[in-house]
């Protein structure tokens, strides 16, 4: 799965620009899932049965012909997510300016503070306004082109600073695989030996935890007969 975040402020055109290219991508054919952030709740309308039970239930979930809704009456992370999302070639994140765990569009109608918006992880510009130059970043005004851009630049992590890669963060990991010094697939997370699935969706772990839970496993199986060394397989029903 690839991913890029559009990063911008209020009413700097984060949602067209999202929605022009989640269009493209899937009359290409590439699945798209899109996750939002924002600081205001987000209201379902007021007249709709959904709406009526989730002032009283922590979970409402809603199926028809055509669709899944599921609201949860609480906040999740990045990380407790992102498995929803396994099933989709290109995941477009709108908002969350802290979050790095893939590049980032920077879009320029709306410049109150740069630098929170990280240019050094941005593959490129969006809007009608520039980046100075120092900044070195491609700007784009044209959609398509900005498609072609993302599928080839956009990778994503789990985005838990676990600094196994040798980088502090996974924001400076970003930039590395940015600057050519480094490939995504140099994430330890996302080249985990450790492969574990949850009803058909993956769990990231960090390497620390990985750890943990491969020597346990291998201590545990070295007590029986006929263990031998080599790739364990394991499947819980």
């Amino acid at each position: 799965m690839q991913a890029i975040s559009l990063i911008g402020y209020k009413k700097s055109g984060k949602t067209t620009l999202g929605v022009a290219l989640a269009k493209i991508f899937s009359e290409r054919g590439i699945r798209v899932g899109v996750l939002k952030y924002t600081n205001h709740h987000f209201a379902l309308s007021e007249d709709t049965d959904t709406s009526k039970y989730a002032k009283y239930s922590q979970i409402v979930a809603g199926i028809s012909p055509s669709q899944t809704l599921i609201n949860l009456q609480k906040t999740s992370s990045f990380q407790d997510i992102l498995p929803q999302f396994h099933n989709i070639d290109l995941l477009i994140i709108e908002g969350g300016k802290t979050l790095t765990a893939s590049p980032r569009i920077i879009l320029t109608d709306n410049m109150e503070d740069l630098n929170a918006l990280k240019p050094h992880i941005a593959i490129a510009s969006y809007g009608e306004k520039e980046l100075p130059a120092q900044e070195n970043i491609p700007h784009c005004i044209n959609p398509e082109k900005l498609a072609d851009l993302i599928l080839e630049k956009a990778f994503i992590i789990p985005a838990f600073d676990c600094g196994a890669c040798g980088c502090a963060n996974c924001e400076s990991f970003i930039e590395s695989v940015l600057q050519n010094k480094n490939t995504w697939e140099k994430c330890k997370i996302k080249n985990s030996s450790l492969k574990i699935t949850t009803n058909g969706m993956p769990l990231d772990i960090n390497p620390f935890v990985e750890n943990i839970i491969s020597e346990t496993i291998k201590g545990l199986l070295k007590t029986l007969k006929g263990y031998t060394d080599g790739e364990i397989t394991i499947k819980i029903k």
